[in-house]
């Protein structure tokens, strides 16, 4: 009888450890999912923010590209009537001479 009583014995403790190891897998993957949720419940509350400050990117490179193109059209507009010799005469004393000579109106070659 006790050795009827020690191979159960023996077996519950079998059973005991294999449980007890699948109980602590168990947890640790808990874990590792919980630490998941919590990485992918952060970047959830993070996105508002981060599209608003791509919105704001977006829309300053739009008009800071919009702005360059107005200021292109604008110079070209000077060149065309001919108006860029008189404004860097203004700005730059001293290169009249060689401003004049190279800067012809567009006017004079059609």
């Amino acid at each position: 009888m006790n050795k009827l009583l020690w191979e159960v014995n023996s077996k519950l403790r079998g059973s005991v450890l294999q449980s007890s190891q699948v109980l602590d897998l168990t947890v640790s993957e808990n874990q590792a999912i919980r630490a998941q949720l919590e990485d992918a419940l952060q970047k959830l509350k993070e996105a508002p923010a981060d599209n608003k400050n791509l919105i704001e990117r977006s829309m300053l490179k739009k008009m800071m590209q919009k702005k360059f193109r107005m200021h292109l059209r604008g110079l070209s507009r000077l060149i065309y009537f001919g108006e860029v010799d008189s404004l860097v005469r203004q700005r730059e004393e001293g290169y009249e001479d060689f401003l004049a000579e190279s800067v012809v109106p567009f006017s004079r070659f059609t």
